[in-house]
This record gives C-alpha cells, structure tokens and sequence, in this order.
C-alpha cells in the first residue's frame, strides 16, 4: 500500500513534490490510518467485552436461578426424609414409654406389695395376730 500511496502522489503532483517530501506525506498517511485503525479495534473490542459481559451476566443469573431451585429441592428432600424419620422415632419411644411405664407400675406394684409382705410377716407374725 505504501508503493501505491506514493505511486498516486508522483503521478498526480508530477515532478512538484520531491522524494523528501514524498515520505512524509506517506508517513503521516500510514501513522493517522494506524491510528484510526487501532482506534477501530479499541471500540470494536469495548463492544464485545461489554456484550460478552451481558452475556455472562446473564448466563450466570441462570445458573444461580437453577442451582437456588436444585438445592430447594434438596433441602425439602432433606427436610421431609428427617421428619418422618423423626416422627417413626417418637412413635416407637412413645409407645415403648407407654408399655414399659405399665409394666414398671405393675412390677412395682407387685415387688411392693411382696416387699410389705415380707415386712409385716417379719414383724408382725401371723401367730401373733390370731
């Protein structure tokens, strides 16, 4: 590009311009194209960032909605397999509680009353209450 820059120069200033001069005109050419080009880039590149950004952003706010949703359901999972565990342990303690307290009160009952029994007829014979 640079040959035809100065080939277009030669051509339309025909022998005004000379070689020097030529150059520098093609320098400031090529420098300020360099600029707009990198200044193109600079922008093009700011755009996709920022898209790219959103695009994130967005997959992002996705992934959150779905895995808050899985651990819900995890939890309630959770949640509802200790409750009914919980509930089968205090229906088994309440009626063993319930059997056991009766067979205690009838056990005491009966140990007690051999207990007294075994008291009175020690200390009060049935040959001294006739």
């Amino acid at each position: 590009m640079e040959n035809k820059v100065t080939e277009v120069l030669k051509t339309a200033a025909k022998d005004i311009l000379t070689e020097d001069v030529l150059k520098e005109i093609e320098s400031a050419f090529n420098e300020s194209v360099e600029q707009k080009v990198k200044l193109h880039v600079e922008k093009a590149l700011l755009e996709q960032d920022e898209d790219y950004s959103k695009k994130l952003e967005t997959l992002l706010e996705a992934l959150d909605t779905d895995h808050t949703n899985k651990l819900k359901m995890v939890v309630e999972a959770l949640d509802a397999d200790r409750t009914k565990k919980l509930q089968a342990v205090i229906e088994k303690y309440e009626t063993a509680l319930n059997n056991e307290a009766s067979e205690f009160k009838n056990t005491l009952v009966e140990q007690v009353s051999k207990y007294l029994e075994a008291y009175l007829d020690e200390k009060l014979p049935l040959s001294d209450i006739n």
